[in-house]
């Protein structure tokens, strides 16, 4: 295994990190790890995901110096994009440890090629949450015992994890989520693990820890866990599995003009392009097709919040807009999309406004701002033609 500390800026300042990778082969996939641990433990820690071909870089949220401003959100994505550029696959696994786990539930909707979460013991219970707070040191921050250790944190993290700040992080986490605890542990309340399970809406997984609890200080304990966070990843990193997937192809026919038919979902619907550019207008065309999904991936994410949350809604429309900005020196364009979201019931304005942040975490705005890839290949023609060949068949 080779070692080396990476320093990163983030907005709170220089942080430092390790990076540990395989040394004699190109690592198969990259691990962000954001931890409060005793330093033996989390090398140990990495040591065991190294093993199984994982690069790791393990950030401390425990060594924080004094007077800094504390732990944030912003500290793992800025650790997450030193990651990135490091020569290592984009991290698609993100481990955080107690009070780093809190952090690294926050941020995981911010980091596009995170694939799977691993939560060792995340400090995400209202008792443990409220005892950092506790701790105000005046000025933003707060301190208290995480994990084990003295650490620092900004109070803007608390107060986004307090409330139903934990529980909308992983209902819209977008991620299989694994959460390792021990129940017999002096920090046990930190877990709130019921309340992680009810929350999420993706594949879960909850193992307790024996030995040593969830700081990984008995011996044995670091490698055991590794060993187990390793092979629970290798099923999500590189791909999600198929069942998050379309259940079903969309397939499309474009004849001897721009009418274009859609087979979806065992529906038959019609593209083509507008009256003045040479179409028919006998459909939307394929960027009003693409609006059109948009919209309706916020609606019904909208919904499935409200059924959620118990919000009586009459209804929720979505407006969206779309238009080609020139970019600077004339150098290319970039599509944007304007989505106007008027959510009818009797709900406050900050619940209102909740709905709003809400909506950027439909699936399909999520692979728009993320980007896809997109494999094309040729194929024969179909025997006998197409079926229904054409808006005129």
């Amino acid at each position: 295994m080779r070692s080396k500390e990476i320093v990163f800026e983030s907005s709170q300042g220089p942080r430092r990190a390790v990076l540990d990778r395989p040394g004699a082969v190109e690592a198969a996939a990259s691990v962000l790890m954001v931890h409060c641990l005793e330093e033996d433990a989390a090398a140990r820690f990495a040591a065991g995901l190294v093993e199984v071909g994982y690069a790791v870089v393990r950030f401390d949220a425990g060594s924080i110096p004094d007077r800094d401003p504390g732990l944030a959100v912003a500290d793992v994505t800025a650790a997450y994009h030193a990651a990135a550029a490091a020569r290592v696959p984009p991290p698609g696994l993100l481990v955080g440890h107690s009070v780093g786990g809190t952090a690294a539930l926050l941020a995981a909707e911010q980091l596009p090629a995170v694939q799977a979460v691993a939560a060792l013991a995340p400090m995400t219970g209202p008792a443990a949450l409220a005892r950092l707070q506790a701790g105000d040191e005046g000025g933003g921050t707060a301190s208290g015992p995480a994990g084990g250790r003295w650490v620092r944190v900004q109070s803007s993290l608390l107060e986004a994890a307090s409330g139903g700040g934990m529980v909308d992080a992983v209902e819209w986490l977008g991620a299989p989520l694994l959460v390792l605890y021990h129940p017999d542990s002096a920090d046990a309340d930190g877990t709130d693990v019921e309340r992680i399970q009810e929350a999420t809406r993706h594949v879960i997984s909850t193992v307790t820890i024996p030995g040593g609890g969830h700081r990984l200080e008995g011996e044995g304990d670091a490698e055991w866990v590794a060993a187990l966070v390793g092979q629970w990843a290798r099923r999500w990193i590189g791909g999600r599995p198929a069942a998050a997937e379309s259940v079903g192809p969309v397939e499309a026919w474009t004849g001897a003009d721009y009418r274009t038919e859609i087979v979806a979902a065992g529906r038959r619907m019609m593209a083509d392009e507008p009256l003045d550019a040479a179409g028919h207008g006998a459909g939307p065309a394929p960027y009003e097709w693409l609006a059109a999904g948009l919209a309706a991936c916020t609606g019904i994410t909208l919904r499935m919040y409200a059924e959620r949350k118990g919000l009586e809604l009459e209804g929720i429309g979505v407006t969206v807009t779309h238009s080609r900005r020139e970019e600077a020196g004339g150098e290319g364009s970039t599509l944007c999309f304007r989505r106007d979201i008027a959510v009818e019931g009797e709900i406050d304005d900050k619940t209102r406004a909740r709905m709003v942040e809400i909506a950027k975490r439909c699936p399909v705005h999520r692979t728009l701002t993320r980007g896809a890839e997109i494999e094309t290949h040729g194929r024969e023609p179909l025997d006998g033609g197409h079926e229904g060949a054409g808006p005129d068949a």
